[in-house]
């Protein structure tokens, strides 16, 4: 199961109408979702068994976030320039990474110091 929809990821496109989008483009959107989520699957897999059963909404929103982007890269001009959906989905799961499993175990780790 994908951490994204078809319907997130297209949200990232306002200027697009549903009409807009043909089949190839949804099959390329799929492709996309599918490699940002392996993406993700390798920044957290050292701290939780990926690909996660339930992902909480920030990694659906990454996931959509990080699927635009890649659309964008395969068709030059449909992002503005100034959209920067990578790194800011980047920052986000290095955030939620830390604050997620990176905080338990640093409690984890001083428990340990005082027993």
């Amino acid at each position: 199961m994908s951490y994204s929809t078809l319907a997130m990821v297209k949200k990232r496109f306002p200027q697009m109408k549903a009409e807009d989008w043909t089949e190839d483009d949804n099959t390329e959107l799929e492709e996309c979702i599918t490699t940002v989520d392996a993406e993700i699957d390798i920044y957290i897999k050292n701290y939780v068994s990926a690909p996660l059963t339930e992902p909480p909404q920030i990694i659906k929103d990454i996931s959509a976030d990080l699927a635009a982007w890649e659309y964008g890269k395969r068709r030059p001009g449909v992002l503005a320039p100034e959209i920067t959906f990578r790194e800011e989905a980047l920052q986000r799961l290095e955030k939620y990474i830390e604050e997620t499993y990176l905080g338990v175990d640093a409690f984890r780790k001083v428990d340990k110091l005082e027993d």
